[in-house]
């Protein structure tokens, strides 16, 4: 549907997130072929939007056979926008951070900073995916898109000026902010639900 789109290009700073959705995915290949991809998985029933007040900013969940994009409903605008692009990239890395997951039940991961390392990486290829997003968003509206889509501080002046963080700068950034921790935690309880699964006592 053409109106998808404004006579002038405008982001849909206003729509629903299921609007949102859909014109992120006339004006992105890049999010439209994440989008496609996620939904033709096995796992995956349908893609769902949320928001939940819970949520400090968004988050993307699989429940119930469902993806569910996840932004707080106090975030509007260009951020809510951006982070509906973000997580969707989070998303379509998700067989990665389950490979990880796994990895762990199979003994081959031991230690929760390579764990929480793997998934950080993981983490920072779905920051190179957003910023394709942008880029062709950008180039769709034809004109430098606002400070809020953007990731990084300070926000750069347009997509095409934008750079991926350095990447020890941002597994610092990760570990000074408590993220590496979360997965640290996770590893923990994986670790321990596999030692308890063998019988055992918790030491390998």
């Amino acid at each position: 549907n053409n109106n998808l789109f404004d006579s002038n290009g405008s982001l849909p700073l206003d729509a629903s997130d299921h609007r949102a959705d859909l014109w992120l995915r006339r004006a992105s290949p890049t999010y439209a072929r994440m989008v496609r991809e996620i939904r033709a998985r096995p796992e995956v029933s349908d893609l769902l939007f949320r928001a939940p007040s819970e949520v400090p900013q968004a988050a993307a969940v699989f429940r119930a056979g469902n993806l569910e994009i996840q932004v707080n409903p106090e975030i509007r605008g260009a951020r809510r926008l951006t982070l509906i692009a973000f997580e969707v990239a989070n998303a379509y890395r998700q067989r990665e951070h389950d490979a990880i997951d796994r990895a762990v039940d199979q003994g081959v991961i031991t230690t929760a900073a390579e764990f929480g390392l793997a998934h950080e990486l993981y983490e920072y290829e779905a920051l190179r995916l957003h910023r394709q997003v942008l880029l062709e968003v950008e180039e769709r509206v034809q004109r430098p898109l606002p400070a809020p889509m953007f990731m990084t501080t300070p926000p750069p002046p347009s997509a095409k000026a934008s750079q991926l963080p350095d990447l020890l700068r941002y597994l610092e950034h990760q570990r000074a902010t408590g993220h590496t921790a979360h997965y640290e935690r996770w590893f923990e309880r994986r670790r321990k639900a596999r030692v308890e699964a063998r019988g055992g006592s918790g030491s390998e």
